[in-house]
């Protein structure tokens, strides 16, 4: 008649050997505090419009040891938000041409502009441990 240790013994075997790990972090932007750099501005004639966002990244997951491997599966959460940048383009009341800024079939533009960034990113690793 079988046992039921053995199957105890790989369960216990199991959740000796499995951490859950948490983390948070920031990235933050170190231009903040700077004047929005504008598509069309006669002054600075960037190449493309640069957004100041500070983001949060939320991350958990289990890492499972095996053998001598060490496995490891997370999830990340990244938010950010910012509000009142100035808009790339504003077409709600366009106008034929305006020449001080040498656009055409475009509003004026303002600073009314809302961003919310939402992402999330799932990653695997695997770690072989020689010396273990």
């Amino acid at each position: 008649m079988p046992t039921s240790q053995p199957s105890e013994y790989i369960l216990f075997t199991l959740l000796v050997n499995l951490t859950i790990n948490g983390g948070f972090k920031t990235d933050f932007n170190v231009s903040t505090g700077k004047e929005q750099k504008i598509p069309g501005d006669i002054e600075d004639h960037p190449a493309s419009s640069e957004l100041y966002l500070n983001k949060y990244h939320f991350i958990a997951g289990p890492r499972q040891r095996v053998k001598k491997f060490d496995l490891v599966l997370g999830i990340q959460y990244t938010w950010g938000r910012e509000s009142d940048l100035y808009n790339f383009t504003n077409f709600s009341e366009p106008v034929e041409y305006i020449p001080a800024t040498n656009q055409s079939l475009q509003g004026i533009r303002q600073n009314n502009m809302n961003i919310n960034y939402n992402e999330i990113s799932l990653f695997f690793g695997a770690t072989y441990g020689f010396g273990k």
